[in-house]
């Protein structure tokens, strides 16, 4: 597979300029900071590649109020672990940053069957393209891809949170029960 990467002007995302200089994105698989306890008090995963940290910033300080905001950095050639695997399940809502590094992941079986565990049931995920075009055959990689929703770096700040809200709220549990917002 072909990955076809499209570079937005950095530290632009949809007219807001993020400054992004000196900080980092929070991530929990390298600072081990993931709290142990129970695993459905999270509200909020994002999965993203390192090229995608900026990305992962932004949305991190667009949901500042999230009581239960994670993000995992997915790294080549590396699966999600089966503990990590078991608690991200229980997230209320994915998002997936789409980037030319966490797509070439996919190619790494064991990275592919780790994500395929995590990003179900459908109606939690957030697919968010950053980075890589629009390629129809994902759905060979995931079978529920058609059914994840689907934003890009373009749309709204607003247009982000709705989707967020929609995706903890089709859980079956009210969006307004929710922690984040």
């Amino acid at each position: 597979m072909e990955v076809i990467c499209i570079k937005p002007p950095r530290g632009i995302w949809g007219g807001i300029t993020v400054a992004t200089e000196g900080k980092r994105c929070r991530n929990d698989q390298a600072s081990g900071s993931m709290q142990e306890e129970h695993p459905s008090a999270r509200d909020v995963l994002i999965l993203y590649g390192k090229d995608a940290s900026e990305w992962c910033q932004y949305l991190q300080s667009l949901f500042h109020s999230c009581k239960d905001l994670w993000s995992y950095l997915v790294e080549s050639g590396t699966p999600v672990p089966p503990e990590k695997v078991a608690a991200f399940k229980s997230s209320r809502c994915v998002i997936v940053l789409l980037s030319c590094e966490l797509v070439q992941t996919f190619q790494t079986p064991a990275v592919l069957q780790s994500l395929q565990e995590v990003l179900q049931p459908p109606h939690k995920v957030v697919k968010l393209f950053c980075g890589v075009a629009e390629w129809e055959d994902y759905q060979e990689f995931f079978e529920d891809w058609s059914q994840w929703k689907h934003l890009t770096y373009d749309d709204d700040p607003e247009t982000y949170v709705q989707a967020v809200m929609k995706a903890i709220s089709e859980g079956g549990k009210l969006a307004t029960s929710s922690n984040c917002l």
